[in-house]
């Protein structure tokens, strides 16, 4: 009891002293995604969202086109909550692995091809935004043309960092 009593007294000494600091902000719920990347003016490559930026989408964007595999799922229900903000919401699961398969990437592809088709605005992202820009940098190169200099240039720029050994490789380039 009598160190209760001692640590008790300790507590509201340092507590006296404290009066004069700064007051300490709280920041609750899920912080807004680290990377948020324009690939262009209508698509924008990302990281997980949270509930919240999800809502914000609702006054720009179309539709959320979700990478993530089952493994990376947030810890909220996504397609609800895209889906409670009016946007259309595709999900098309590409791991680390897949994304390097040109015929996994086809499915998203074609949700690319469309978004472009009927020039809608869409929120393209996984976990940390580096198989999104894998994805858009094979997409430069498979569907516009770029070359692989040029779409490996643009992929570093809009989040590919840990899979751009294997997207080089890829694509036939040395490694950097």
């Amino acid at each position: 009891m009598r160190l209760s009593a001692s640590c008790l007294g300790l507590f509201l000494l340092v507590l006296a002293g404290c009066g004069d600091s700064e007051p300490v902000t709280v920041v609750e719920g899920p912080p807004k995604p680290t990377v948020e990347f324009t690939g262009t003016d209508r698509i924008v490559i990302a990281g997980q969202p949270s509930e919240a930026r999800i809502a914000e989408l609702g006054k720009g964007f179309d539709l959320v086109l979700d990478l993530n595999p089952e493994a990376k799922a947030p810890s909220f229900d996504e397609a609800a909550a895209v889906k409670a903000a009016e946007l259309a919401y595709e999900h098309v699961p590409l791991s680390k692995k897949t994304v390097l398969d040109k015929a996994a990437r086809e499915k998203a592809y074609a949700v690319l091809d469309r978004l472009e088709k009927e020039n809608l605005r869409a929120y393209v992202h996984c976990s940390t935004a580096n198989r999104a820009a894998a994805l858009w940098t094979f997409y430069l190169v498979d569907r516009k043309g770029r070359s692989a200099e040029e779409a490996v240039a643009e992929g570093k720029r809009i989040g590919l960092t840990k899979l751009l050994p294997d997207v080089r490789e890829a694509l036939g380039l040395e490694a950097e």
